[in-house]
């Protein structure tokens, strides 16, 4: 039952991702950053898909788009 518990706990750990950013430019065009996958769920991986999901945002933010409120 141990064993059974664990698997499910790693399972749903690796399908951990980032969260989704929706982004719009001044002539209306939408693009999204994200979701980004945080591997095992392992403290590491949170930080590379959170770190890859900033630049993302922050490399479009350089070119025009604005952050979408959801």
């Amino acid at each position: 039952m141990r064993l059974a518990a664990a698997l499910c706990a790693l399972m749903l750990a690796a399908c951990a991702t980032s969260e989704t950013i929706i982004l719009r430019n001044m002539a209306g065009q939408m693009l999204q950053c994200g979701p980004y996958p945080a591997g095992l769920g392992t403290s590491t991986s949170r930080l590379i898909a959170e770190s890859n999901l900033r630049n993302c945002v922050t490399d479009f933010q350089r070119q025009g788009y604005e952050r979408v409120l959801q």
